[in-house]
């Protein structure tokens, strides 16, 4: 179906007068040919101190960050909407980031995130988080230890890849929880450690 702007599809319009009923600074509604207007576009917006985002259903993705700042803090909210997604690709290659706070309500690390985050030196997730995408720390390769929330759901392929100084990963949840949320991925000389003081190391050991 095709798209008319300001008006329905086979209906004559007034002839043109140059003149338009329309507030100054606004455009006109598009809609489909049933009449229903159409969902307004995923507007991308930059905060004062350098994050990027958009909403999407009411919550709030962090698509880019400040360069040049060994320490990020995240915001909680934005727009009065939560912070739930960082978004697949957001700081990925930032070669001088070393410590960073996630927003609280975090619920999910999309692909690549912090990929190549190379100063990168651990990381504390929040509680609720549930999805580390694939490659999301791959190549941080300074990082030492990560602190994994037992409210994780899935930890994707490769999402510790060639993190080759982790040597402490800290799980709160049990030894069989850990084995259903993750398949092998960690490193062969990283050693889980569980909350119930059960631990699984890599074939490195």
């Amino acid at each position: 179906s095709g798209l008319l702007i300001g008006g329905a599809l086979g209906k004559k319009g007034p002839e043109p007068t140059g003149e338009t009923d329309e507030p100054a600074g606004e455009t006109t509604e598009a809609v489909e040919t049933t009449g229903i207007p159409l969902p307004p576009a995923v507007m991308e917006k930059t905060t004062e101190d350098g994050f990027t985002y958009r909403i999407e259903n009411g919550e709030a993705i962090i698509t880019g960050c400040p360069k040049d700042d060994a320490f990020i803090v995240f915001p909680d909210q934005l727009e009065g909407c939560t912070v739930t997604v960082i978004d697949e690709g957001c700081m990925e290659g930032d070669t001088v980031v070393e410590c960073v706070l996630l927003p609280i309500e975090c619920a999910e690390i999309r692909a690549n995130a912090f990929a190549g985050c190379t100063e990168l030196r651990g990381l504390y997730l929040p509680a609720g988080t549930e999805t580390i995408g694939p490659d999301a720390f791959a190549g941080c390769i300074a990082m030492e230890s990560i602190y994994i929330p037992g409210s994780i759901l899935e930890v994707s392929e490769g999402a510790f890849e060639d993190c080759v100084s982790l040597l402490y990963l800290f799980y709160e949840g049990d030894f069989e929880s850990w084995n259903a949320v993750c398949d092998d991925f960690i490193n062969p000389f990283t050693t889980a450690i569980c909350l119930d003081g059960n631990y699984y190391q890599g074939a490195g050991h």
